[in-house]
């Protein structure tokens, strides 16, 4: 053992021998801290309106309410309406009717992009007034699946949802019975679509009104 490591542990010990006792006397008990202020406005209402993807807007008595954002803009999480951004690329399906309580399924469409060039998708837009219950959309090298754009039956070109992620991938899955609904990446991250792909989306809708859909 060095002297130098001797002499350490000596103080060490001495240290603790006079340490002095130290005793703490409570004058009291201590108060419970005061409740925040309960949130009013756009703070307290701002959680429910992201979760229906709306903005929130209060009125000059400080009254809130949840707001559908215009086509093209999102709910940020600031709780305003922001615009998407990028170059959209739009397509409208054909239509369908769905007569009161019957369900649909089985069916597939489908849109062929005819793209020269790969797409970068940061966000996925939806507007639908057809009874749509729930829908998945993948996208596929343009020589699978092949047949005519529009509505087919899925079985008929052996298509499932499985075959094609792997083939392509998943670009969007509608949330249930939204009419609307904007999914969206950061900026700055997108999902790559190949060159001379195909959209396809699988079909299940859902009237549980009264009167025909269309």
């Amino acid at each position: 053992m060095s002297l130098l490591g001797f002499f350490s542990l000596a103080k060490l010990r001495a240290a603790a021998l006079v340490a002095p006792l130290v005793v703490v006397v409570g004058c009291g008990r201590d108060e419970a801290p005061a409740a925040p202020p309960p949130l009013t406005g756009c703070a307290a209402l701002l959680s429910t309106c992201l979760a229906d993807q709306k903005s929130c807007v209060e009125d000059a008595a400080g009254d809130a309410r949840c707001e559908a954002c215009a086509v093209g803009q999102y709910a940020a999480d600031s709780g305003q309406c922001e615009a998407i951004g990028g170059s959209p690329l739009a397509h409208d399906f054909e239509t369908f009717t769905v007569e009161p309580g019957v369900e649909i399924e089985g069916l597939c469409q489908s849109w062929t992009l005819g793209n020269a060039t790969e797409i970068w998708v940061n966000a996925v837009e939806l507007e639908q007034d057809v009874a749509s219950h729930h829908s998945n959309w993948t996208f596929v090298p343009s020589d699978q699946f092949e047949g005519p754009d529009g509505i087919w039956s899925c079985a008929a070109r052996g298509y499932n949802q499985v075959t094609a992620a792997l083939s392509g991938g998943v670009i969007y899955a509608q949330s249930t019975q939204a009419p609307r609904e904007v999914q969206k990446f950061p900026a700055g991250v997108a999902v790559r679509i190949p060159p001379y792909s195909r959209i396809i989306g699988d079909v299940h809708l859902l009237n549980t009104g009264d009167e025909p859909v269309t």
